[in-house]
């Protein structure tokens, strides 16, 4: 009977190693998904930026397209009339 005691101090040492085993592990896991958040969060803001940049080009783009569409006007007025009423007879033919 003297190996009761000891076989209930070794279960009790084994429920206690696995106690902290789980305790390891638990805390390793939420550093993964700290880990796994600060990278998904890192990248969004990349994507967030670039997109910002695209945005920022096109309307770059945009305004230089509509300058120089104003300045072919001023300096071309009757030509820029007769470029619109083509383009809205066109319309019109399409629309039919």
């Amino acid at each position: 009977m003297a190996q009761t005691p000891d076989l209930e101090a070794q279960v009790a040492k084994l429920q206690g190693d696995i106690k902290t085993i789980m305790q390891t592990l638990t805390q390793m896991g939420e550093d993964k998904v700290g880990e796994v958040g600060s990278a998904a969060r890192k990248r969004a803001q990349n994507f967030a930026d670039r997109g910002r940049a695209a945005l920022e080009g096109a309307e770059d783009e945009f305004g230089a397209v509509e300058k120089q569409i104003k300045d072919t006007i001023r300096e071309k007025p009757l030509t820029a009339v007769a470029g619109a009423i083509a383009l809205g007879f066109l319309l019109a033919l399409i629309t039919r």
